[in-house]
């Protein structure tokens, strides 16, 4: 049956998600799709025929570039600090994670003073301008797993999978498969993709 606030909270959410994003054509934005920019708009760059069903959350001038082809499921959440690239046909499956920085930082001495802030919501020490980053690259025709997780500084080559509920912490090499946690390869693919 047809809701019309539905719509109404579709239409809305979907003018805020475009106003925080450079979208190509023939991108459609599923219900649970967000964008959190803190940036210019060009920070964060979809490419034609897209699925977006992810939140995208790009601070401190982080830059994702998502190319064409590609589809994110719902509940996935994209953490850019620095650079996340997601390459052409890729497919993310729902409830997965990919960040590119630790979300806080590391040394005990500045957890010990987040700890004691006055607000951890608003207080500087709480964001992410202190947690160590490094880029995510996950290559062309790479199909992640549901509950997957990929960690900052990772390559995931090109033709890879990563299977459901993996914690990738290192590069995984072309025409993959990972799994586990820590994710390990556990099968090499055959591609005729030169062929294509």
């Amino acid at each position: 049956m047809f809701n019309p606030y539905r719509s109404i909270k579709k239409f809305i959410l979907d003018l805020k998600f475009k106003r925080n994003a450079s979208i190509g054509k023939r991108v459609t934005l599923l219900y649970g799709a967000r964008c959190n920019n803190t940036g210019p708009q060009s920070n964060v760059k979809i490419a034609d025929h897209c699925y977006i069903g992810c939140s995208i959350v790009a601070k401190f001038g982080g830059n994702v570039r998502i190319g064409e082809n590609t589809y994110i499921g719902g509940n996935t959440i994209l953490y850019c600090k620095e650079s996340i690239q997601i390459g052409n046909n890729v497919i993310i499956a729902n409830n997965s994670i990919i960040m590119d920085n630790n979300n806080h930082p590391t040394s005990p001495d500045m957890r010990m003073k987040m700890s004691m802030c006055e607000n951890y919501i608003t207080d500087e020490l709480w964001s992410w301008r202190y947690a160590d980053s490094s880029p995510v690259i996950i290559e062309d025709n790479v199909w992640i797993g549901r509950d997957a997780r990929i960690m900052k500084g990772v390559t995931i080559g090109r033709g890879s999978i990563v299977a459901l509920g993996s914690v990738v912490t290192k590069n995984v090499p072309p025409y993959s498969v990972v799994a586990g946690n820590p994710a390990v390869v556990v099968k090499t693919l055959q591609s005729s993709e030169s062929d294509i």
